[in-house]
């Protein structure tokens, strides 16, 4: 399918440098674990000054006149920012710095291509319109500003990557380079595994607390308990899942597309990502993981798929059965370790003013209610509080009207894509293996935050893209060949089927 003038980029690809790439995110993650380990020394501090600017600002040039690679960069950013060793305002000004510097200068590129006014991108424009309208009355206006300038900057970045894309292979490519920038956040955990103390990458329960907490809940007859989790250097457990979705289900998306060579890599990165959240303990991206793999082997196989499917929960059920592992997996459930008593106080809170929310993306500053039952754990951080449904996130942040507008907006590329007989640029299994996930541990999890937030929100957002621009471009092209149908026909009977 040729690219309508619409779309034509303006900037043409060229041979792309990846040692040199590679290189450059590779000292940059040496320098953090080094940073890290040394807690960090003023010689750190002071190779990091000289030596970052430089790669950043390289690498924001090459991006600029390579911007199907401007997704590499993004993506790094996007993992790098889950680094712990990083200070509040750090993070931020690492964050938006790096954003603001790669995505800027792409802006006259997507405005000279007339993308925005096409389609589902001219929708998310008007989404973010209103989002625009929410900062004015959100409980944290600076936060609120600062999340949407991110979301649209990086919005603007996504587009720049999909223009490129000219013909199929180009789709793999992109996600490939996204791959690159998580095999680079794998090795970096498993480093930090090798090379590092307990007690700085795993996180024990009782972390989640202050001691004047502690000592308040021993008082009340509340009692800690948990396991230790695997964090590596990230900022969490539950990232290293979020993690494993993008890795797991891009890789596979790409399984086929590649060479021999290719496969092996990939499938070591499945090998770690699925064994770091083993040790993670996250078990809502294997479930969601799980779900969209089975709708996968189901759309694939038919009846032998469903039947494979089957015959792997009956043998996951008697594994655990044996073994008695359903007292490890099975723990907390009821309450989704304590995720469905936070939702009831939002669901209110969203009862209250459901029409206009209460500020873009500020949605875990209604904890500071006095009416929050929850006093204890870390629920006293504002705006940065995770309310664990990204679905009730959006309701809060934005409305429930905005909220559906923004899931028509989402999924209606997919459903588009399901319903064509062709699948020149690999959709539906990009629709089972990453999107469902996504869509399914958004549920336990905030990971879809309008393209910013993290490298799932990432990932999201730029398999939408592709979607949308897809769907675009056929429509484009089934108007046209009509046309053309139209024009070949005699006059009368052209004057008929225009009419019709």
């Amino acid at each position: 399918m040729s690219a309508p003038a619409l779309f034509t980029p303006t900037v043409q690809p060229r041979a792309v440098a990846r040692p040199l790439a590679v290189i450059c995110a590779c000292a940059s993650a040496l320098l953090i674990l080094l940073a890290l380990y040394s807690k960090p020394s003023h010689l750190v501090i002071a190779i990091a000054a000289v030596v970052g600017p430089p790669i950043l600002l390289y690498g924001a040039l090459y991006a600029y006149r390579h911007a199907e690679w401007l997704i590499f960069p993004l993506a790094l950013v996007a993992l790098l920012i889950q680094i712990t060793f990083f200070s509040d305002n750090l993070r931020s000004a690492f964050h938006y710095g790096a954003t603001a510097l790669f995505c800027l200068p792409v802006i006259p590129v997507v405005r000279r291509s007339n993308i925005l006014r096409s389609g589902g991108f001219r929708l998310y424009v008007i989404y973010f319109a209103w989002a625009a309208i929410t900062v004015m009355y959100s409980l944290a206006p600076v936060y609120s500003l600062a999340r949407l300038i991110e979301a649209v900057l990086i919005m603007l970045g996504t587009v720049a990557c999909v223009l490129q894309i000219r013909k199929p292979e180009d789709v793999t490519q992109l996600l490939l380079r996204l791959l690159l920038a998580c095999g680079i956040m794998l090795t970096m955990l498993v480093v930090s595994s090798a090379v590092l103390p307990h007690s700085i990458t795993w996180q024990s329960p009782f972390e989640s607390y202050e001691p004047d907490e502690l000592a308040n809940m021993a008082k009340a007859g509340i009692s800690v308990f948990g396991l230790d989790r695997f964090r590596g250097l990230t900022s969490g457990p539950n990232v290293l899942g979020a993690l494993m979705l993008v890795v797991v289900g891009s890789a596979l998306v790409c399984w086929h597309a590649v060479e021999k060579r290719g496969r092996w890599m990939l499938a070591a990165m499945i090998a770690i990502a699925l064994a770091l959240d083993v040790l993670a303990d996250s078990r809502s991206a294997f479930v969601a993981m799980a779900f969209g793999g089975g709708l996968f082997v189901v759309w694939k196989w038919r009846l032998r798929g469903a039947l494979v499917c089957a015959g792997a929960l009956a043998a996951a059920v008697l594994v655990m059965l044996h073994r008695g592992m359903f007292d490890y997996v099975g723990r907390d459930v009821g309450t989704l370790t304590g995720r469905t008593d936070i939702w009831a106080f939002l669901i209110q809170k969203i009862r209250e003013q459901p029409i206009l929310g209460y500020g873009y993306e500020v949605a875990g500053a209604v904890f500071d209610s006095k009416y929050f039952p929850i006093w204890w754990g870390p629920w006293d951080m504002g705006p940065h509080s995770s309310l664990h449904n990204g679905y009730l996130g959006h309701a809060i942040g934005v409305g429930i009207p905005a909220t559906a507008f923004w899931l028509y907006i989402v999924l209606r590329p997919w459903v588009f894509a399901l319903r064509q007989k062709e699948d020149p640029w690999n959709l539906k299994p990009m629709f089972f293996l990453i999107v469902v996930p996504i869509l399914i541990n958004n549920f336990s999890e905030q990971l879809l935050d309008d393209f910013g937030g993290g490298i799932v929100a990432l990932l999201f957002g730029l398999v939408w893209a592709i979607a949308e621009r897809y769907r675009v471009l056929a429509l484009r092209k089934k108007e046209t060949d009509r046309k053309a149908t139209v024009r070949a026909m005699p006059k009368a009977i052209g004057a008929l089927a225009s009419a019709g």
